[in-house]
């Protein structure tokens, strides 16, 4: 960014890196997430619903056996879950050129 700033005389505010692993990403994502840039955020990721990933469908291992990791729940379909939880899609982060270790 240091480069770029002294070569082309620009103050970089912010840096969006899209990630080559998501090559289906669309115009319109990456405008909303630039549309969410304000004063009180310092960066943006972007995220897709992940119920499927819920706490209560995870198990840890308990010697030889595998145990529900939240004790006590009654199981859910996965659309009946409130509150929606979300997880990263690794498509789109943005970030204050500040966040970046200099």
């Amino acid at each position: 960014m240091r480069y770029i700033e002294n070569k082309d005389n620009v103050d970089i505010d912010w840096a969006l890196t899209l990630q080559a692993t998501s090559p289906l990403t669309k115009a319109y994502d990456i405008k909303k997430c630039i549309k969410l840039i304000d004063k009180d955020i310092d960066s943006i990721v972007s995220v897709r619903e992940g119920n499927e990933c819920h706490p209560m469908y995870l198990n840890i291992k308990k010697g030889k056996y595998l145990k529900p990791f939240q004790q006590n729940i009654k199981l859910t379909r996965r659309q009946d879950i409130n509150p929606t939880i979300y997880k990263f899609n690794d498509s789109i982060f943005l970030k204050k050129k500040n966040n970046f270790k200099q």
